[in-house]
């Protein structure tokens, strides 16, 4: 018998836990249950709002080709909309966020692809909010209407991680009945507990140490609105926003980050093959960034060629998200950050070099390693949750490329990775 329990199975304790993670108190449900009111009268359109968008996009539309379907959907899709403004978020919001997880899983819509769904959901309930009520209410309700919905989505993605190790299970227990005859499936079963036992270990490192991550961009945006509710000088609110919605950009990568590790752990990494330019993903890159690094005094150098390569848009800049990330928050103020890239050996070179702390040679192929770091201190002076570079390296290698570094502590460090050439893949 399997050992997992099932996906709603939380204590009382481990429940409230949950939501101190996020800050969700009983003020917030005051809040969430008056933003449901306003929303009340909206709600049709809001469902309508958010399926139209889902309808745009081949990956999702596969999803709702048949219109008696898309209506039902409709239907179950305002009930959930009214669980998540009731107010009351015990035992059976818990239960019905995991039961919508699980259907995610039945029919295939992995978490990278209602990711997105959920944003645009807070885009279009932000929208009404500010047409019914004014955008400065509308920004003191919307930090208790993020809450509810990360809870919602972290109770889906919970859900996915635990089928993932429940499948796993399921199969060790059935290779167990003929390992006594087949020495291959005695293999196969110790490969299986092997990938069972780090699926275990990176869900307990995800809640105690992603949690922290997660809730500190929310902290600064939080804080951010409720100061430019108050400031009255345009250019210092629109300061104060800007720092929210880069808090929340960071929250993105972190979530990001963390859905396509539980996914290429699961069924490896799905790619999205085209012709594009390296150096103008480089340049979109840097200019997500650029306001990190400018916060700490850092240059940020540009040494680009165009190189056309055969890779995935997105995930090709996720690589470069993450490398840069990582160049601005181990650099010190007033340092350097140069990006290259090149033709070498027939593959796309890239280097994002810093001038930052370095790395001691023993770590340099640990760091790569999922939720690895290089040590506690690092942990608490500089944050992260230690999988940027792994999903760097997964993301490169799905694409048939390598990535190193080359690093001392003390001198900086120089990332480099290689991808195909356009016509060469």
């Amino acid at each position: 018998m399997s050992s997992v329990h099932e996906p709603a199975d939380l204590t009382a304790e481990e429940m409230e836990q949950w939501k101190g993670y996020l800050g969700l108190g009983e003020r917030d449900g005051e809040v969430l249950k008056e933003a449901g009111e306003v929303l009340k009268a909206r709600e049709d359109w809001i469902i309508d709002s958010l399926y139209e968008h889902l309808l745009k996009f081949p990956q999702t539309r596969r999803f709702f080709s048949e219109k008696d379907k898309v209506e039902r959907l409709k239907v179950l899709q305002k009930h959930h909309f009214r669980t998540l403004f009731s107010g009351s978020y015990g035992a059976e919001f818990f239960r019905r966020g995991v039961r919508v997880g699980r259907t995610h899983n039945r029919i295939g819509l992995r978490p990278r692809l209602y990711i997105g769904a959920y944003n645009r959901y807070l885009e279009i309930i932000f929208q009404v909010l500010a047409e019914e009520v004014g955008p400065q209410r509308s920004l003191e309700l919307f930090p208790s209407i993020q809450k509810v919905m990360f809870l919602d989505m972290s109770l889906a993605i919970r859900s996915y991680i635990l089928e993932g190790q429940r499948e796993l299970e399921e199969s060790r227990d059935a290779l167990l009945n003929v390992m006594d005859d087949l020495e291959e499936e005695k293999k196969k079963l110790a490969k299986a507990y092997d990938e069972l036992r780090s699926l275990d270990e990176t869900k307990s490192n995800i809640i105690a140490n992603v949690s922290h991550e997660l809730r500190t961009p929310i902290t600064i945006a939080t804080g951010g609105i409720e100061l430019a509710m108050d400031e009255e000088d345009g250019e210092a609110r629109n300061q104060l926003l800007t720092m929210a919605r880069r808090a929340l950009a960071k929250q993105n990568r972190i979530v990001g980050n963390l859905i396509q590790m539980a996914q290429s752990q699961r069924e490896g990494v799905d790619l999205n093959r085209e012709e594009i330019n390296i150096a103008e993903v480089a340049r979109m890159a840097v200019a997500e960034m650029g306001s990190s690094a400018r916060e700490k005094g850092i240059q940020i150098e540009l040494d680009l060629r165009d190189v056309q390569v055969l890779a995935d848009f997105d995930k090709t800049k996720e690589v470069f998200l993450n490398l840069l990330d990582n160049a601005v928050k181990f650099t010190d103020r007033g340092g350097r950050i140069k990006v290259a890239t090149e033709i070498r050996m027939e593959m796309a070179e890239v280097t994002v070099e810093d001038t930052g702390v370095g790395i001691p040679r023993e770590f340099h192929e640990k760091i790569f390693d999922r939720l690895y770091q290089v040590d506690a201190s690092t942990t608490r002076q500089f944050g992260g949750t230690g999988m940027g570079l792994a999903v760097a390296k997964e993301i490169v290698e799905a694409h048939g490329g390598k990535i190193w570094v080359e690093s001392e502590q003390g001198m900086g460090s120089r990332f480099t990775f290689t991808l195909p050439l356009a016509g060469k893949g």
